[in-house]
């Protein structure tokens, strides 16, 4: 049973983590543009499945940054999400076209340093409602998962 979001075209975050636990941890692209940069935090996570479905369970929690405002949105994780190759991950992962991913990674890159920017800059390429477009098959299809209030 899906967990309904509160608004359309919105992903429960607990049917995101489920989705995303089923994907290839190892994609292509990802792998490859990850090859060439380094992150201050990858002793935290095993690669960018762990740090999204990590990162998803404690969204609705004050969580490790004490978020003020914990949510249970992916549409709001998605546009708030720090870190660029999370957010390729989850577009590769979810079958994303290769040339739009390629473009993606482009963008990164013009972005400079910045993580903000980075991500900003790749969801102008692949914004939340490609998402919902690419993960919506994979919703009904996952299997079951635990359900929790909408906060």
């Amino acid at each position: 049973m899906l967990n309904r979001p509160a608004k359309p075209g919105d992903i429960h975050t607990d049917d995101l983590i489920r989705v995303c636990s089923q994907l290839n941890a190892r994609q292509p692209i990802t792998d490859k543009y990850e090859s060439r940069v380094a992150y201050a935090n990858e002793d935290h996570w095993h690669n960018q499945r762990d740090h999204i479905t990590r990162w998803l369970g404690q969204y609705n929690t004050n969580g490790y940054y004490n978020r003020a405002n914990p949510s249970t949105s992916g549409r709001r994780f998605y546009n708030s999400f720090k870190c660029a190759s999370g957010l390729l991950w989850l577009a590769d992962a979810l079958g994303e076209e290769a040339a739009v991913l390629h473009h993606g990674v482009e963008a990164i890159d013009a972005a400079g340093t910045n993580y903000a920017s980075q991500c900003g800059a790749f969801r102008k390429v692949v914004p939340w409602a490609r998402i919902v477009e690419l993960a919506q098959p994979k919703l009904h299809v996952a299997g079951p998962t635990r359900w929790r209030a909408w906060r």
